[in-house]
């Protein structure tokens, strides 16, 4: 499994009932990496990964959100976490963004803040608590 699967696996685990309080379902379809719900809350989240301060929002991803909105109620948003700085989460809604290339302070202007919190408080968490399964997993692959 590539890192940015490994880390958006990492996030899923953050945001579950034991740390951030949400259900939580890791997606694998195209637009919507994990859907959140704390009822009354639904959030579907993008999850970039970037060693630069800027992430890609391809077309896929602005149509799997914006369905997820229109089929489902979710708020779409997008979480973009910079490699090098791993305490520098972003977590911003989606609904305004189209494709293209966006600044994490662009981002940053449309934060989520209770999302941003609850990735950056509980993610070290996870990472402490599966470092031992990413790196020496008993199936051979990671995760």
């Amino acid at each position: 499994m590539e890192s940015p699967k490994i880390i958006e696996r990492l996030l899923a685990i953050s945001f579950d009932p034991k740390r951030g309080g949400f259900e939580v379902e890791s997606k694998s379809t195209v637009g919507v990496d994990i859907c959140l719900v704390k009822p009354p809350i639904k959030y579907a989240p993008e999850v970039k990964t970037t060693s630069s301060s800027e992430v890609l929002l391809q077309e896929k991803d602005i149509v799997g959100l914006a369905q997820k909105y229109k089929k489902d109620g979710y708020t779409p948003c997008v979480v973009a976490l910079r490699i090098d700085l791993p305490e520098n989460w972003v977590v911003a809604r989606a609904s305004r963004l189209d494709v293209g290339t966006y600044q994490m302070a662009r981002l940053a202007l449309d934060s989520i803040a209770d999302l941003e919190a609850t990735a950056q408080f509980y993610f070290e968490d996870a990472v402490l608590e599966f470092t031992s399964d990413i790196l020496n997993p008993k199936t051979g692959t990671p995760l």
